[in-house]
């Protein structure tokens, strides 16, 4: 099995956000995504990023990344941190161990994995 993580990250831009010019956002999610950068590509990095609308006509944006380390992770969090505190975003945060199956003609890894992909839907 492969020692990656995966994070899920639901962004909710506030007002104030929204209130931002382009330049503006920009700038502020450069400022948010510099403490993240130093890790990306020799600890994982960010693989998905995507807006979506939701029926009531908002967005939000989701990211995905790949981690190997807690301190990968722990960035993502201070930086989403500190976008909350400073009432530009407001975020969902969602990490789990990666399944993964480094040998398809392993009969256990295939089992070991099932078994990881159903747990969540029979746990109480």
């Amino acid at each position: 099995m492969l020692d990656m993580f995966m994070l899920v990250i639901i962004l909710t831009p506030t007002q104030a956000f929204l209130a931002l010019t382009e330049t503006q956002r920009v700038a502020l999610l450069q400022r948010y995504a510099a403490p993240i950068q130093e890790w990306t590509g020799a600890d994982g990095g960010v693989v998905f990023s995507e807006r979506v609308s939701l029926q009531d006509g908002t967005w939000i944006a989701i990211l995905v990344a790949n981690v190997r380390t807690p301190e990968v992770t722990d960035a993502f969090r201070h930086s989403l941190d500190a976008a909350r505190q400073e009432g530009y975003l407001d975020y969902t945060f969602i990490s789990g161990q990666m399944i993964g199956v480094t040998d398809v003609n392993d009969a256990e890894q295939a089992r070991l994995a099932m078994e990881r992909i159903f747990r969540p839907f029979l746990e109480p």
